[in-house]
């Protein structure tokens, strides 16, 4: 009798035992939800992960079931309708498990046949039977968007690939294939700091790519077949606003977008331009940051911070203009008028003594006479400081103390 109880308690533990081993093996693959968001391409069927599962039972029409171990198969309907019906699937323990079915039934739409490209970039294309929106696949990804009309007009600076396929919003039974690829190279913007003006010229940064650039000044296009980044314009020393934009061969390139608006401000120009005891020296400019010269007719290679210019060369006929300049490209002036100087060499001087007819001693400063001098200033500073200055006539040669 109590053998018999013994082997019945056996049997109970063992019992419990395999239970509880058979729940731990099971554990997390049961209950398995159905596969959800079930949608096709015309090219690939997706939906959302099952948590748990492994794998998936794929049955399209009266096919046989295949086994898939990512969510997506790839399948190509052909423009016909088609059924579907997924389970996920655990084979985590002795026994695999499945999760109820989702069927779907699928029913084409007519594609998009072909994509345009207009000047400026942006893609069009003819609208479809039953379509209610778009889905873009831009560079190899499907966008998240659905575009409500046959265009779209948000492709950035760079090369890009794109398709587009019909859906009907809401209704992720319909379906249609994605149109052909067509490459789009959207050609780069400028910034209002790639545009300069300087000695009447417009500057900016080269475009990789451009077939030809259009410069618009205050809001009028004043050229669209620039072909160099450089635009000859003369603002009547006014201030002016300018843009330019890369234009592409709109068959491989196509426009950049037009570039942020530089305002451009006039500075006065650089009056009273003198030479004083063989200085160049002109009036300060208001808001000006340096001063750039230009000495017969060729620009001096250093700038000026000071409004004077100590290096002019004596006997030699100079012309001289002179242009203010700032640290903000913003800014832009005209050069002076030009002023033509000849700087007179300095006399060499000596200092010599002689007697007059009745003996006294004269002591005298002489100097050599300079070719087109029309007088002389001698200026003396005597021991106690005192200072004086005279004029003298051009024949003269020397003074006496």
């Amino acid at each position: 009798m109590k053998t018999r109880k013994y082997a019945l308690l056996l049997m109970t533990v063992l019992l419990l035992m395999t239970t509880a081993l058979f729940t731990a093996c099971t554990a997390g693959q049961g209950n398995l939800s159905a596969p959800q968001n079930i949608s096709y391409d015309g090219t690939i069927l997706t939906w959302s992960p099952v948590e748990n599962a492994d794998s998936y039972t794929v049955k399209i029409n009266d096919a046989e079931p295949l086994t898939v171990r990512t969510n997506s198969y790839a399948y190509r309907a052909e423009g016909t309708s088609f059924t579907v019906t997924i389970k996920a699937q655990s084979t985590a323990g002795r026994t695999p498990v499945l999760s109820e079915a989702t069927t779907v039934d699928f029913k084409p739409l007519e594609s998009v046949k072909e994509l345009r490209v207009a000047d400026d970039g942006s893609v069009s294309w003819d609208m479809t039977n039953l379509a209610t929106g778009y889905k873009i696949k831009l560079d190899g990804k499907e966008l998240e968007q659905v575009v409500y009309e046959p265009e779209f007009k948000e492709l950035g600076a760079g090369a890009h690939s794109i398709q587009v396929r019909p859906v009907i919003d809401g209704d992720p039974s319909y379906y249609s294939a994605w149109s052909p690829a067509t490459s789009v190279t959207i050609l780069d913007s400028l910034t209002k700091d790639d545009i300069t003006y300087e000695d009447g010229k417009l500057r900016w940064h080269y475009v990789t790519g451009a077939h030809y650039y259009e410069i618009k000044v205050n809001g009028i296009v004043l050229s669209s077949e620039c072909t160099s980044p450089e635009f000859d314009y003369d603002p009547q020393r006014t201030n002016f606003e300018v843009t330019v934009k890369a234009i592409g061969n709109h068959s491989t390139t196509y426009d950049g977008a037009e570039s942020e608006v530089k305002k451009f401000v006039f500075l006065d120009p650089v009056t009273n331009v003198r030479v004083e005891d063989g200085i160049l020296l002109w009036d300060a400019v208001s808001g000006a940051d340096a001063y750039r010269l230009k000495l017969n007719n060729t620009v001096y290679g250093q700038t000026f911070t000071e409004c004077r210019f100590e290096n002019l060369t004596a006997n030699i006929p100079t012309s001289i203009q002179v242009l203010p300049i700032t640290n903000d490209t913003a800014y832009f002036s005209d050069w002076s008028e030009e002023k033509n100087v000849l700087l007179l060499p300095a006399p060499h001087i000596r200092w010599e003594g002689d007697f007059n007819l009745s003996g006294a001693a004269i002591q005298s400063i002489v100097w050599d006479g300079i070719d087109n001098a029309a007088g002389y200033a001698v200026e003396l500073t005597r021991p106690d400081g005192t200072v004086t200055v005279n004029s003298l006539g051009e024949i003269a040669r020397g003074f006496e103390e």
